[in-house]
């Protein structure tokens, strides 16, 4: 017998945005101004256009505030992909150091690189330079997914330039602001941008100075991690 698709005679329900809802209601309300007396209704019509305006542009505002990169603790990695294998390489002990990401998130480095390569990238929000390797670090995350971490390290002193540089250049990973730039001075960080690479051991494995490029995370983080196959 036949097969055929079958679909329901119910309708979908009706989904209206707070703006399409705020006009539809601005409209209704200068409808029935209509039909009062032509003063009343005129100051009714008014009001109700007035107050449309004032939440279409709250909608708005609000639509802005929560879009984009937090630089918080929900961009941190999690679980550390089954089958992944690590190798340390680095002989030099990592700088420890601990702060709050931008949503308050309390980190402990050390808790972060037991269980996988960290790639910490020294940055500010006005480094041109910083803005273009965020490339790099975004196709090295598609690579190796959860089994780094990577984590923004910034001395600006205002957040909301932070927050603005990573929605800008769609950064999804976490950010620390480094404020009396005590972080950057124990990785011996002078300008940004700069590249640091951790084991599982809380070595520092490479550093470069200016920043990695594509290749030399690639060559350094093939070498240390080894992920499942997609077979497996």
């Amino acid at each position: 017998m036949s097969r055929r698709s079958v679909t329901s005679d119910r309708a979908a329900p009706l989904r209206v945005s707070p703006t399409d809802a705020i006009a539809a209601t601005a409209l209704a309300a200068g409808r029935a101004a209509a039909s009062e007396p032509w003063g009343a209704g005129l100051r009714r019509a008014t009001r109700s256009a007035m107050a449309g305006l004032a939440g279409l542009a709250l909608a708005a505002s609000l639509a802005g505030c929560s879009t984009g990169p937090s630089g918080g603790g929900d961009l941190l990695p999690g679980p550390v992909p089954s089958g992944a294998v690590f190798t340390s390489q680095g002989d030099v002990p990592a700088p420890p150091f601990s702060g709050k990401l931008l949503d308050g998130t309390e980190i402990e480095l050390a808790d972060l690189w037991k269980d996988r390569p960290v790639v910490l990238q020294f940055m500010a929000s006005w480094c041109t330079q910083c803005a273009e390797a965020e490339e790099t670090l975004a196709s090295l995350r598609e690579t190796y997914g959860d089994a780094i971490t990577v984590l923004e390290v910034s001395t600006d002193e205002n957040a909301d330039d932070v927050r603005a540089y990573l929605r800008d250049n769609d950064v999804d990973v976490p950010a620390i602001i480094d404020v009396d730039g005590s972080i950057w001075r124990s990785y011996a960080v002078s300008e940004p941008p700069a590249t640091a690479v951790i084991d599982t051991k809380g070595h520092v494995v490479k550093l470069w100075a200016g920043g990695a490029s594509a290749d030399q995370l690639e060559d350094t983080l093939s070498s240390m991690i080894t992920l499942p196959s997609s077979a497996d």
